[in-house]
């Protein structure tokens, strides 16, 4: 079966039909699907995009999904050709808060003594500032 790539413009029409959470993940998959021409896995991955397309097009979000999930494995994961696209990085994700066992486990193998910081942030700011006076005073 011949896979060609897909035209620019295709992507974005077929990229904007996506439910948001969705058409963010596929946006990583953009290389593979429009550049990639002759690396078998990025063939395989086009394929499953198509499909999910197809799937949203016909209002079958959940059997999207599982396609789209499929593509993003085979970019992956898969045997990539070697000078082709890669993907480009995850989006930074905000870190999550802690959690009160976290903030315990750090408090023993990381102990706070805050009067010895306090002391070592006045001797630094004391250095700095006796530091910062001493070219005046060499300069006059």
């Amino acid at each position: 079966m011949l896979v060609t790539t897909m035209p620019l413009r295709q992507f974005d029409a077929e990229v904007a039909l996506l439910p948001p959470a969705l058409a963010a993940r596929v946006q990583r998959l953009r290389a593979c699907a429009t550049r990639a021409y002759g690396c078998d896995c990025c063939k395989a991955a086009r394929e499953a995009l198509r499909l999910g397309f197809a799937a949203v097009r016909d209002g079958a979000a959940a059997r999207a999904e599982e396609l789209i999930g499929e593509a993003e494995r085979l970019t992956a994961d898969g045997p990539h050709a070697a000078g082709f696209p890669h993907l480009p990085p995850a989006p930074q994700r905000a870190r999550a808060a802690d959690s009160p066992a976290s903030i315990a486990r750090r408090r023993l193998t990381d102990p706070l003594d805050s009067i010895d910081r306090a002391h070592d942030l006045v001797d630094a700011f004391v250095r700095a500032w006796h530091d910062a006076d001493r070219p005046e005073a060499e300069a006059a």
